[in-house]
């Protein structure tokens, strides 16, 4: 399998923020740290791409830190499967089941896949998983190829085991992103009853240098699965509040506790005034590893703010205790009150919420932007905030889940780097193509820029993001829906 390869290697990230001002969930991508991708298309060679989906052996090792019997033997989807004959089972039902994996590091990242089993033995005395076969699912019905194998894997009584699937390549087509990705994964689990098993996740995801540590799984019967689908045990939903006491919000930077986690946002006023009621409000959201100050100064957006007065706002991405940047790709929305169990959502509201408030800014005039990780967390928002935002321009982002039901009319300039618009070795090219389908399914109204100069923001963006945005009110039609006026680039037009 071929996989794409960036040239110039952007730097490592700790993980979290695909986004920015709001944990990131970006599929990896960063516009601050100035890496250019104009080598991203260049493919490894044939070998490379073999040796990343080569399997190793592993042994099993039980959830309790004891060794299961019999171990793990682990193949990789270039391995075929091999029929394994059971003994009496008792253990979990054989046949097909779907696997959900919830991956952390980033933003707790939903991928689903379907799984071929076999088993003999009971809870209570222990027994095998003989065979595990996985497929990764994607959109449209897509099943894939086995992508991954084990069998033999011990099951100690009581129902735990563990073991490891050290190298395969999730295909593009089942990727949140649209190109392959090479991962690993450590399982620690227990069974729970014939129909269901769940536990821990481990393992890692090399092209964006993230350790999937404290992620979740939970397998149940294929055609019983939920949706949303589980990916974790019955109980780890998290229900957060918005904020009731906002702090004193002043120009220049500010921290808020928001979801349990304390974050900085940096505010701009328009120059001389000091007075900005009634004044519309961007919120601009950085890349993976990336700062809402050197987010504002790539944007351009302060020479906009200067022409025409508006409040502008760029959150911070959430850092970990080691103060890196969490790279979150996606923000995934889950059960009836997702909007709620989100923190990058709940982060939003509560900003926009203290603000607001501070400022007295147009309700109906709220805006969001931002580049890579901020592309996607702003379109995020606009598509789960419909009822709030007034128009999104995204740059080099896209939607890493299943679109969303109810997505509103919010209005979008879709904006990216063409072919080699490459980041973490994901294509952003795809991911723009596949939302600007989706907006339009949605009735949406889009314009396109597909500006060609790779992964980053072009120096012209800052003007027609803002002039798009501006023009836009809340419960309003797009003053553009019939076509692009004067000032656009020559590479945008209105999407069909």
């Amino acid at each position: 399998m071929r996989i794409p390869r960036i040239a110039n290697h952007l730097q490592a990230l700790a993980l979290t923020a695909l986004v920015t001002g709001a944990s990131l969930l970006a599929a990896g991508c960063s516009s601050d740290d100035g890496t250019p991708a104009a080598a991203a298309a260049a493919d490894a060679s044939d070998s490379a791409g073999a040796d990343a989906k080569s399997g190793d052996s592993s042994d099993g090792v039980a959830a309790d830190g004891s060794s299961s019997d019999g171990g793990a033997d682990v193949a990789s989807d270039s391995d075929q499967p091999q029929d394994v004959a059971a003994g009496p089972n008792d253990l979990l039902t054989d046949g097909d089941w779907f696997l959900g994996v919830q991956a952390a590091p980033f933003g707790d990242l939903k991928l689903p896949f379907k799984v071929a089993l076999l088993a003999e033995g009971n809870v209570t005395s222990g027994g095998k998983i003989l065979k595990f076969e996985m497929r990764a699912l994607g959109k449209d019905g897509y099943i894939s190829d086995v992508v991954a194998s084990a069998k033999n894997i011990g099951v100690n009584p009581g129902g735990s085991f563990s073991f490891e699937i050290s190298k395969f390549v999730l295909p593009g087509a089942a990727s949140p992103t649209g190109t392959d990705v090479p991962m690993s994964l450590k399982f620690s689990g227990k069974i729970g009853a014939k129909d269901n098993f769940c536990g821990d996740l481990a393992g890692s995801v090399p092209d964006f240098s993230a350790d999937l540590a404290g992620s979740k799984f939970k397998a149940v019967l294929f055609g019983k699965q939920s949706d949303p689908f589980e990916s974790a045990c019955a109980g780890d939903a998290k229900i957060y509040k918005g904020i009731e006491a906002c702090p004193v919000v002043l120009a220049g930077e500010n921290t808020l506790t928001s979801a349990e986690r304390t974050r900085r946002f940096v505010v701009h006023l328009p120059k001389g005034v000091t007075e900005s009621a009634g004044l519309p409000i961007i919120l601009l959201y950085h890349g993976v590893g990336g700062e809402p100050g050197k987010m504002v100064d790539e944007s351009f957006l302060l020479a906009e703010q200067a022409k025409t007065p508006f409040v502008l706002v760029a959150p911070q991405s959430e850092r970990g205790k080691d103060g890196k940047a969490l790279l979150k790709t996606d923000w995934y929305y889950g059960k009836t009150a997702f909007d709620l169990d989100n923190p990058d959502l709940v982060f939003f509201d509560d900003v926009l919420k203290c603000a607001s408030a501070q400022f007295k800014t147009d309700a109906k005039r709220v805006y969001v932007t931002g580049m890579s990780g901020g592309g996607l967390i702003s379109t995020f928002i606009a598509t789960h905030r419909s009822q709030v935002v007034a128009a999104a321009a995204p740059f080099s982002g896209g939607y890493l889940h299943a679109w969303p039901k109810d997505s509103g009319k919010v209005p979008f300039t879709v904006s990216w780097g063409g072919p080699k618009d490459f980041a973490y070795e994901q294509n952003f090219d795809t991911m723009a193509k596949s939302l600007i389908a989706n907006l339009l399914g949605s009735s949406h109204p889009v314009v396109s820029c597909d500006h060609g100069t790779e992964h980053k923001w072009p120096k012209e963006g800052g003007a027609y993001a803002a002039a798009f945005l501006l023009a836009h009110t809340l419960g309003q039609p797009s003053p553009l829906a019939s076509g692009l006026g004067a000032g656009w680039p020559s590479y945008c037009k209105l999407a069909k």
